[in-house]
């Protein structure tokens, strides 16, 4: 098992780069995408916010579920919109938030590396990149020293965790420099 690396800047620009095959970010289950990196995923790539609308708005059933999406000029990186959060906002019960956020995230490490890479121009059978921004930490308010803490134990227990390399971005506007 690889360490997560921990970089500084912005998480889409580097997948559109070629150093991410996969960005996970916190969703609410009203579909709506009006703040924080959600809203910049609805501008960058309204095929994401569009999987997102053609859910059920307010659907209980969507909460610890993800939808994804494929974007990029040329299938370069995937979306997963990860349903963390039942209304959009503040989430005033944290325990809720991080029991929502540690379902979610073993559902998406559950997928496996083929169904991760599906739809990708990357050769199948490699290590699948995975970005986090710091998911529930932002709007929602949770505290990023837990949530990281989730993610690396479910991370841990995970069956694929040989295939997959997790990075850690915090917003930054000067980005850490990555060589592919």
């Amino acid at each position: 098992m690889k360490e997560i690396v921990k970089l500084k800047g912005d998480i889409l620009s580097i997948a559109e780069n070629g150093y991410l095959d996969v960005v996970v970010h916190g969703c609410n289950c009203f579909c709506i995408m009006g703040a924080g990196i959600a809203l910049q995923i609805a501008h960058r790539y309204p095929e994401i916010k569009s999987i997102d609308i053609r859910t059920v708005c307010g659907g209980i059933s969507k909460l610890t579920n993800h939808t994804m999406g494929v974007v990029g000029n040329h299938s370069t990186f995937k979306i997963i919109n990860a349903y963390t959060q039942y209304k959009p906002g503040h989430v005033l019960d944290k325990t809720a938030l991080y029991s929502n956020i540690k379902k979610t995230v073993r559902n998406i490490f559950s997928l496996g590396p083929e169904e991760l890479l599906k739809g990708l121009s990357r050769e199948k059978n490699q290590i699948v990149r995975i970005g986090f921004p710091r998911i529930g930490a932002g709007i929602a308010g949770g505290d990023w020293n837990i949530i990281s803490n989730i993610i690396k134990q479910e991370y841990e227990e995970c069956v694929y965790r040989d295939y997959y390399e997790l990075y850690f971005v915090k917003f930054s506007t000067v980005s850490t420099v990555l060589k592919k």
